[in-house]
């Protein structure tokens, strides 16, 4: 790796790789299936998790290596691949991204009441991106399933918690499109003319502003 490349990951080497992440997701969404999105934001998010820790490294690549390998397998049949994700997520430091994976097989097959099955009993982890990630995915999969109810609540949550890692101008755009498609247009204008006022600089401002407009002028 050359210096400078050393150099950004010791001094930024997750927030950096986050925008980036959630930027790349947000612009995919509506271009990809839901399924092939999570397949995405899995993939990204875990290799993520790998580039910040320092310690155990070597354990850590193995152990998502093999991760990795059991969920490319296209041998293996969902059922296979939980059973052997579920054994391999017993080992310290894998637990949160196996379930992660065992959610994201059953995305991939569209079994949305095992993925949400899966991600609710998310036990957790102490580093607060796999938590932001896990009730994002969880937003996703209730909107698959038509629950939009659910999933405009727990992404109200994540806009109410000062910890979550994906962005306010982010999650005030999911709701704004959420909204939109329920035809709730006067919710959908609410959630961004306060992205448009509080976020002035964001990546988001554009889409928001274009979206804006269609609504007022539908």
């Amino acid at each position: 790796m050359k210096k400078q490349e050393k150099h950004h990951l010791k001094e930024d080497p997750f927030i950096s790789f986050m925008e980036k992440f959630f930027h790349f997701v947000h612009d995919n969404l509506r271009q990809i299936a839901i399924g092939a999105t999570i397949a995405v934001l899995l993939v990204l998010l875990i290799l993520s998790v790998l580039v910040i820790r320092s310690a155990g490294v070597t354990r850590s690549n193995r152990l998502f290596a093999a991760a990795v390998k059991i969920k490319n397998n296209t041998v293996l049949t969902t059922a296979e691949k939980v059973e052997r994700l579920s054994k391999l997520g017993k080992q310290r430091g894998i637990a949160a991204v196996a379930q992660l994976y065992i959610a994201q097989a059953y995305c991939l097959e569209q079994n949305w009441p095992k993925a949400e099955e899966v991600v609710k009993s998310f036990s957790g982890s102490h580093i607060i991106y796999l938590n932001s990630a896990q009730q994002i995915l969880l937003a996703d999969i209730y909107t698959a399933m038509e629950k939009r109810a659910e999933a405009e609540k727990v992404l109200q949550s994540l806009l109410n918690d000062n910890q979550n890692t994906l962005g306010n101008d982010f999650l005030l755009l999911k709701l704004a499109k959420l909204k939109t498609d329920e035809n709730q247009t006067e919710s959908a204008k609410t959630y961004l003319n306060q992205l448009i006022a509080d976020f002035p600089d964001s990546n988001h401002l554009n889409e928001a502003q274009t979206l804006l407009t269609s609504l007022e002028n539908s």
